[in-house]
């Protein structure tokens, strides 16, 4: 797929193609960590209150 606009030379730039590697390398994760917890939440409540409570604990 090309970029999403042409530059003033008629070629086609650049902006799209770094927005989607950055899209890639920072929005996936992201949506994979809150998927994640959702679904520890959801399914394991007991899990997630000993992690929050070992947290706590380290923390003082």
């Amino acid at each position: 797929m090309p970029p999403t606009r042409t530059s003033g030379t008629g070629r086609w730039n650049d902006e799209g193609l770094v927005r989607r590697e950055v899209w890639a390398s920072y929005g996936l994760p992201v949506i994979f960590l809150i998927l994640a917890g959702t679904l520890v939440s959801l399914f394991f409540p007991d899990l997630l209150h000993l992690v929050l409570g070992s947290l706590g604990a380290l923390k003082g």
